[in-house]
């Protein structure tokens, strides 16, 4: 925030919904990594969906007390496995729809009336 001339946070999406067999044949959500070490507990996806909904709530929190806007791209993101390869990584054509997002949003902001700049960050009194 001190040296640009405008921020945009970015939420990260996630593919949730009612999921088919291929859908859910596609994730992997074991506790560590299964190339270096036997996996032996895995998150089921109601979990793992929750998890990243409390974290986008509060990167939405923080955005917001610090003023900042913020972009939700998972209505963006909502043709499943032509966006996703997995729960969490984008398909080429789920790489440009995020793209082409991100960059409206920041030509839309960037053709807002100008705000003046803020010279010190506001830091969250959850993080102070």
């Amino acid at each position: 925030m001190l040296h640009a001339s405008r921020v945009l946070v970015v939420r990260q999406p996630w593919f949730e919904k009612d999921y088919t067999p291929e859908e859910s044949a596609r994730f992997w959500h074991g506790e560590s990594e299964a190339l270096k070490e036997k996996v032996s507990v895995y998150f089921s996806l109601e979990v793992i969906n929750r998890l990243l909904s409390q974290i986008d709530a509060r990167v939405v929190a923080v955005a917001e007390e610090l003023g900042l806007p913020h972009l939700n791209l998972r209505p963006v993101l909502d043709q499943g496995l032509r966006h996703y390869f997995d729960h969490d990584h984008f398909t080429p054509d789920g790489a440009t729809a995020a793209a082409q997002a991100i960059a409206a949003a920041l030509i839309e902001r960037q053709a807002e009336v100008s705000v003046p700049r803020v010279t010190q960050p506001r830091i969250p009194l959850a993080v102070r």
